[in-house]
């Protein structure tokens, strides 16, 4: 397998490779950078290294697929995955841990101060009541706010039953 100068216009010049097989083109600029052109015309970027999970043998690991990534994006990533290989880490896992971390920062509500929550949590509850019937002003005489005795009566009803 030859180095080569992995270019755009290269890289859409390639044909489908022959049935049931793969073509691999490998970067000269970047070690390990690889083009991997499908026999159904499918392209994608590899990075071809001895990865801590399996050290022994070379494994190739998909960095993405052309058009989604570029091949600026491609020789970037690839770098910092074998900047990682270098340390020992494996660049799959690491990437898996950055997005469980960006979902939790995500999915955190923000802090708010002690009067603030307080009152939001009275109000939460209020609603919560209000959802389940159970508020005063909706189980007494079906005042409620903006509703009128036969709307709530109406609800509080079991739906007809057709025989």
């Amino acid at each position: 397998m030859s180095r080569q100068n992995l270019t755009d216009r290269f890289i859409n010049s390639r044909k489908p490779a022959p049935a049931g097989q793969r073509q691999e083109y490998t970067d000269a600029i970047v070690p390990g950078l690889a083009l991997r052109v499908t026999d159904r015309g499918h392209k994608s970027f590899v990075l071809i290294s001895r990865y801590p999970s399996n050290p022994k043998n070379p494994t190739r690991r998909v960095l993405g697929y052309v058009g989604v990534i570029g091949l600026d994006e491609a020789r970037q990533k690839a770098r910092e995955w074998l900047e990682l290989v270098g340390k020992g880490i494996d660049p799959k896992a690491e990437e898996a841990r950055q997005q469980l971390r960006r979902r939790d920062a995500r999915s955190t509500p923000l802090p708010l101060s002690p009067m603030s929550s307080s009152i939001g949590s009275l109000a939460g509850l209020k609603r919560a009541a209000k959802r389940k019937g159970l508020s005063k002003a909706s189980s007494s005489n079906g005042g409620g706010r903006g509703q009128s005795p036969i709307s709530c009566r109406r609800r509080s009803q079991p739906p007809f039953e057709r025989s």
